[in-house]
């Protein structure tokens, strides 16, 4: 991959990408697995990673077959989310901007796990609505 020539706003401006597994795709679901990095133009400055045990909520088999975590993992392995809460926070308040392949079941999964009303304001970039509007992709549920 070539580096750009032309500088773009991007740049300079810091942006989020976030990426979430989870327990399933059920109203009740939360975030297992936590991955957070900050890049600036087409350079990591910061990364957050975590698990996160769900309990009481149950990971599904269909969920532990794509990301291969466990119940028990969780349970033996990762902090609770009153554990996580505060750093997860101050790190998705440190963009406005944020990058995030189906974001409305990440963001709807975020909000599930947190509670409502505790994520920063942010301009949202969807990939996989960019993606099917290139591609021609369908939806997959």
């Amino acid at each position: 991959m070539t580096e750009p020539t032309t500088p773009t706003p991007f740049d300079k401006i810091p942006v989020l990408y976030l990426d979430a597994e989870t327990t399933g795709y059920a109203s009740t679901a939360k975030i297992v697995e936590l991955s957070l990095q900050i890049g600036v133009g087409n350079r990591i400055v910061s990364s957050f990673h975590t698990y996160i045990d769900p309990s009481p909520e149950e990971v599904t088999d269909a969920a532990a077959e794509v990301h291969g975590l466990s119940q028990e993992f969780l349970a033996n392995n990762a902090p609770t989310i009153d554990d996580i809460r505060e750093p997860v926070m101050a790190f998705l308040s440190s963009s406005q901007w944020w990058c995030i392949h189906n974001a409305p079941f990440d963001l709807r999964l975020l909000r599930q796990t947190f509670g409502e009303g505790v994520l920063p304001d942010m301009q949202v970039f969807d990939t996989l609505t960019y993606a099917r509007s290139f591609l021609s992709l369908k939806k997959n549920r």
